[in-house]
């Protein structure tokens, strides 16, 4: 991203039925317990909610989603039969999910999100 302009937060919102999932086309990942109370010494705030208030909910999204329930941690590649990556402890791994559509955007609805892409 080197010498590469800043064009605003504005460039990646869009104001749509189903926002910016429209373009970044259904990717899931948990937030963070950072994303919930930022490092001190940011210019974050912290949010009013934490990320127990909401990580009830994240298995009846990824249902809605037809994502399955595989962990989104590197408990992921052991769940699938491989070896636990090697990057150092320091490296937190995480794995997105993908909803499989032709669109996969929030507009669509849940029982569209079954069919596979042609």
């Amino acid at each position: 991203m080197a010498g590469t302009r800043h064009l605003g937060t504005t460039e990646g919102r869009f104001r749509t039925l189903g926002g910016s999932s429209t373009r970044w086309g259904g990717q899931l990942l948990p937030y963070t317990d950072e994303v919930f109370q930022p490092p001190a010494g940011l210019l974050s705030e912290r949010w009013p909610i934490t990320s127990a208030d909401i990580g009830g909910y994240y298995q009846e999204i990824q249902d809605i989603f037809g994502v399955g329930s595989l962990p989104f941690t590197e408990a992921l590649l052991t769940a699938l039969g491989h070896s636990p990556s090697p990057f150092s402890s320091d490296i937190r791994v995480r794995y997105s999910k993908w909803r499989r559509s032709r669109n996969a955007g929030l507009a669509q609805s849940p029982s569209d999100a079954s069919s596979t892409p042609s």
